[in-house]
């Protein structure tokens, strides 16, 4: 199986993404490409950070790694638990159509997509000071 504890970041202040994928870390503009030493690769779609109470903070961004490719939209959330998740699968190997699930976690809790990959909240952070970071950590664990 292959296993990535990713950390997912919009940055106060900022539109580029700070990662970290299995200890590798990483700031992207939107549009970048990375190539991760373990062969994955990252691109940032965007960042959201909702000032308000109960907003979003976090990032879209599109993950190749496992058997099916990702966009993955992975938000801090103040309302409805820890973390909100859409999922996208971009390489269409399933059915039916529906291609997208979307779900809250709290930290601790997992959650079995689609494909039988994955995904179990680790944190949930919220820095509001220029430069702080707002998103997730999660592990995403790989069907095959």
């Amino acid at each position: 199986l292959k296993d990535y504890e990713i950390h997912a970041y919009a940055i106060t202040g900022s539109p580029d993404g700070d990662f970290e994928v299995n200890g590798e870390r990483l700031v992207l503009p939107p549009g970048k490409i990375y190539n991760l030493a373990n062969g994955a690769r990252i691109a940032l779609e965007n960042s959201l950070i909702q000032a308000f109470a109960g907003g979003l903070a976090g990032v879209n961004f599109d993950f190749q790694g496992c058997s099916n490719d990702y966009n993955i939209e992975a938000y801090r959330d103040g309302t409805n638990g820890d973390a909100l998740f859409t999922i996208a699968y971009l390489s269409l190997k399933l059915k039916p159509i529906n291609q997208e699930e979307t779900f809250n976690l709290n930290v601790g809790e997992s959650k079995i997509l689609r494909d039988g990959s994955k995904i179990i909240l680790r944190s949930a952070i919220k820095q509001e000071y220029a430069g702080g970071l707002n998103g997730v950590v999660f592990e995403l664990i790989c069907r095959s």
